[in-house]
């Protein structure tokens, strides 16, 4: 029967964020060969909207609120240089590189954090800082997973004693996913007719959650989805003495469950070096092409995400700003070849 039903907390204090911005910045540039460019920012979001944890009994987990204050604090610096200008051969380059750092000032006043999945908010740390259980390696004897306890002491400082029972293995807050350096170099170069253009890309301090590995490494049954194993289950504990971190696989674990093995030992880094973009041209020379009836001829091809170094590499390295990684399928390597025509 036709029926309507609620879908979100309806919240009639909600406002519009407010951003705060100061920027110093320094410019200059050196014999029209070589411009640098230099900036310190700090950005204060006020009335951040959060989605606030909720009693049950009011049929929703959760209510959009303005609840929070956030920094971003950083650094970007580039310099631009003319390395070669002659008639015939001709290189330019560009180097960015940028520092960020954020993190939550304040909350409602009362709480200090708010705990969502794999993810906390916490005042002093990151918008997004992933939240799971402290992995402590694999049982040499049997192949079996400890995890820290990750109790706190009279100073507040996590104990890490280890045991493999999974209710006494406290989440605690780890990693964020946002990179503490990111840039790029990009080169155009010119050698009469022919033209070379590359750029990277980097990445350094970012971290991912594999939210997949839910499904693929859960040392457990094996059935359905669970039956693709990763490839790097070749490296697993198979006897007694063997050093892995990865354990061995039992028929019904009680670790079974894929939100109650969560752990940190799906955290990986996202540092890389990506060739994002290479292209090569030749312009046909004018002889050539005014005998054609043409003003100009480029015949050329460019590929994109051609090559990528990073430290893990199961998925890739550039994921969402929330770090988490499930199914997502990488960016396409292209390759294209055209010819642009002027008459």
């Amino acid at each position: 029967l036709p029926g309507i039903i609620e879908t979100q907390f309806n919240n009639n204090d909600l406002k519009w964020e407010t951003n705060y911005n100061t920027n110093i910045g320094i410019d200059f540039s050196l014999l029209d060969k070589v411009r640098f460019s230099f900036e310190f920012y700090n950005r204060l979001t006020k009335d951040l909207l959060m989605n606030e944890p909720t009693s049950l009994t009011t049929g929703f987990s959760s209510i959009l609120s303005n609840i929070g204050e956030m920094q971003n604090r950083g650094v970007e610096a580039e310099l631009v240089a003319t390395v070669i200008n002659k008639k015939d051969f001709n290189w330019s380059t560009s180097f960015n590189i940028a520092y960020n750092k954020n993190k939550i000032l304040v909350l409602d006043g009362i709480q200090t954090s708010i705990i969502s999945g794999s993810q906390i908010r916490m005042v002093g740390m990151p918008y997004h800082t992933f939240y799971l259980r402290e992995f402590a390696g694999i049982d040499p004897a049997d192949g079996t997973t400890w995890f820290y306890t990750n109790t706190t002491d009279a100073n507040g400082n996590y104990v890490k004693e280890k045991t493999k029972d999974l209710n006494l293995a406290n989440a605690i807050p780890l990693q964020s996913p946002y990179p503490k350096i990111t840039g790029g170099l990009v080169n155009n170069i010119r050698f009469h007719f022919v033209d070379l253009g590359f750029t990277f890309t980097y990445s350094l301090g970012g971290y991912s959650y594999d939210s997949a590995a839910g499904k693929l490494d859960k040392e457990g049954t094996a059935n359905g989805l669970h039956a693709n194993i990763p490839t790097y289950y070749r490296e697993r504990w198979r006897k007694p003495g063997d050093e892995s971190i990865y354990g061995i696989y039992i028929a019904n674990n009680k670790w079974d469950m894929a939100d109650g093995y969560s752990n940190s030992r799906r955290i990986h880094s996202t540092d890389h070096l990506r060739l994002k973009n290479l292209s090569l041209g030749i312009t046909v020379p004018s002889k050539y092409s005014d005998y054609l009836k043409i003003e100009r001829a480029r015949v050329f091809a460019s590929a994109n995400n051609l090559w990528t170094i990073a430290k893990w590499k199961m998925f890739d390295p550039e994921v969402g700003s929330d770090g988490v990684m499930a199914w997502q399928t990488p960016p396409m390597k292209t390759i294209t070849f055209g010819i642009d025509l002027t008459f």
